[in-house]
């Protein structure tokens, strides 16, 4: 099953995928550098992108697109 990331959950991706594994800490140092993010706001990203992938894991309908 085929999920479409968002722009700032690509972001998040990109970050991780470059770096390697990250605290999320980490992970909100380096995306408030980049793209000016508080934590808060990578910390949201990051639980509704794990949220959105259990979805489509375990429903056979795809999650509704925003």
């Amino acid at each position: 099953m085929k999920m479409k990331l968002f722009d700032s959950e690509l972001k998040v991706m990109e970050a991780l995928w470059k770096e390697g594994d990250l605290t999320a800490g980490q992970l909100a140092i380096i995306l408030r550098e980049q793209t000016g993010w508080n934590r808060n706001t990578t910390y949201i990203v990051v639980k509704n992108s794990l949220k959105k992938e259990r979805l489509s894991a375990t429903s056979p309908i795809s999650p509704a697109r925003r």
